[in-house]
């Protein structure tokens, strides 16, 4: 089954194919990091932040039921890092939904 995304003229190619990717995935978390940091690099720092936000939510969600969270914990952290440099930590700070462990 092929999914279509609706196109902005300015939406980098692999923005694209990952908004396709997400259609079809929409839980795994590590396709909106990589989004995120596409639209990072493209200067949206809107569109960037919104999927480190989701990007974190979902890594936290299935932290929580995982034996082994070490790749959510390093998925969220990433998100944090995509957050900071969109200057959006401090204005959009969330309060995670629960602690990692280390």
């Amino acid at each position: 089954m092929v999914t279509r995304v609706a196109v902005d003229a300015d939406m980098p190619d692999s923005a694209l194919l990952l908004s396709e990717t997400i259609a079809q995935v929409p839980d795994e978390p590590v396709n909106y990091l990589l989004r995120g940091e596409v639209w990072l690099r493209a200067g949206d720092t809107g569109r960037a932040a919104d999927d480190f936000l989701k990007a974190r939510k979902l890594a936290e969600r299935r932290w929580a039921s995982s034996a082994w969270g070490y790749l959510d914990q390093a998925y969220r952290d990433r998100a944090e890092a995509g957050l900071a440099a969109c200057g959006a930590s401090g204005a959009r700070q969330h309060e995670p939904e629960q602690s990692l462990r280390l």
